[in-house]
């Protein structure tokens, strides 16, 4: 993979847990989220809609910046669903926002179309979902969670190799 230096994977095991995986490659941190509550947007018939290729806006609540762990994870949410600036694929303006919200110890993710441009109106559009952290193989244990689908395990890894 050519200049990649962010991996994200799903993992399903025994077709009963779904886990994602972020890593910054090649030499870390990784973190492993256990995904739940996952909503499609089928499932959800949400009438909101954003163009293919537009840059989202990503947000995350005051708590991100509270615990050292969550800052670390704000930092690669960041970086994996964010749009670099000047990237050839991309349109030049907002027309989506994805945000992350950590509550009861899970992150929530959602997706909404920015609808009003002067008011900041928003409609969401899903997928949703949300995580939670179990254990940290660095120095604590965390929980985190996004957006109707829950993260409900977290390893984080920040071990070189």
């Amino acid at each position: 993979m050519k200049n990649c230096n962010m991996a994200m994977f799903f993992e399903m095991r025994k077709k009963l847990d779904l886990y994602m995986w972020l890593s910054m490659v090649p030499n870390g941190p990784s973190a492993r989220f256990l995904v739940q509550n996952v909503h499609t947007m089928d499932e959800l018939r949400l009438t909101g809609n954003h163009l293919k290729g537009s840059r989202p806006l990503v947000t995350f609540d005051k708590s991100f910046d509270e615990q050292p762990h969550l800052s670390l994870l704000k930092e690669m949410l960041k970086q994996a669903y964010g749009t670099p600036n000047v990237h050839p694929k991309s349109k030049p303006f907002y027309d989506h926002v994805i945000g992350f919200t950590y509550l009861d110890g899970r992150i929530w993710f959602r997706n909404y179309q920015i609808t009003d441009q002067d008011e900041g109106g928003l409609v969401e559009v899903g997928p949703s979902s949300a995580s939670g952290s179990s254990r940290s193989s660095a120095a604590a244990s965390a929980a985190t969670s996004s957006s109707r689908t829950q993260l409900t395990s977290l390893q984080i890894n920040t071990e070189r190799r």
